[in-house]
């Protein structure tokens, strides 16, 4: 029996929606490199240099078919040090 494309597409649909329900928590999703820059507003040869600053410690990139990805999770830590740093270093200002 030969699906229709209308099933076919439902089925698609469904396995999709199936796939998006299973992200929890815990699932870590990739960001690729010319999205991970447009979030902090800067260039790929930025995130290049703050990937090669040992005291900034930014994410490694993961390489998947010769283009950079960065984990979800370690770029939200990253962001969290970052701003209590900078509460930090602006507290000491005062």
């Amino acid at each position: 029996m030969r699906k229709t494309q209308q099933q076919e597409k439902t089925s698609i649909e469904k396995s999709c929606e199936g796939m998006a329900s299973q992200s929890s928590p815990t699932h870590d999703h990739l960001v690729p490199d010319p999205i991970v820059a447009a979030e902090f507003h800067t260039t790929l040869m930025g995130l290049y240099r703050w990937t090669n600053d040992p005291k900034l410690h930014f994410p490694p990139p993961i390489k998947i078919r010769n283009r950079n990805f960065r984990s979800r999770r370690a770029i939200e830590e990253f962001k969290g040090r970052m701003m209590r740093a900078a509460i930090a270093q602006r507290a000491e200002a005062k």
